[in-house]
């Protein structure tokens, strides 16, 4: 309501909906002082242990994190290092290796990793875009082009489907932007 009726356009580009990101990051550290204190204390460890303590829990969490292709009950959103790749991470990395590092590709709009893991342009993407009026109106008006999705498409439905899913359903025939792949 602020942004669009009252005008406020900070409250947008603060972006507060990804404060509980900042929460759970915070909050994360307190626990873990808290632990770090209170856990030798109880236990009665000697004291060079507990110097070495919070180093070795440290180094076997970050081992754990880039080595999450061995512990399967670990979370699959630790993409770090050594893990699991889908098929569409490893198509990724196929296309990184395979083709000119100037191809642009067409990809449906729910494909957010592609630029990170192809490191290949894309004409358009769904998540990161600029908060300013001037870049909403030309990305919108270029959004609907390539995608064939405006707000009159998506009946209350997620944008980001809808546009997937007449991704899938028309060929993209325009010459401008220049596009040299297009996943399917």
């Amino acid at each position: 309501m602020s942004l669009e009726t009252l005008g406020f356009n900070a409250v947008g580009k603060a972006q507060w909906f990804k404060t509980t990101i900042w929460i759970a990051l915070f909050g994360g550290v307190c626990v873990a002082a808290l632990v770090a204190a209170a856990v030798p204390e109880k236990l009665n460890f000697p004291e060079h242990f507990n110097r070495r303590l919070p180093v070795a829990v440290i180094a076997i969490g970050l081992f754990m994190i880039t080595n999450s292709a061995y512990f399967p009950w670990l979370p699959k959103r630790l993409m770090v290092g050594n893990y699991e790749k889908t098929d569409q991470e490893l198509m990724h990395g196929w296309i990184e290796k395979n083709t000119p590092k100037a191809a642009v590709f067409l990809t449906p709009p729910t494909d957010y990793g592609f630029q990170c893991q192809a490191k290949r342009s894309i004409p358009i993407g769904f998540k990161a875009i600029i908060h300013e009026p001037d870049f909403m109106l030309r990305w919108y008006r270029y959004f609907e082009r390539i995608y064939g999705v405006g707000l009159m498409d998506v009946e209350g439905r997620p944008t980001e489907l809808v546009a997937e899913e007449r991704y899938y359903q028309r060929p993209y025939n325009d010459v401008d932007p220049h596009i040299d792949y297009r996943l399917d």
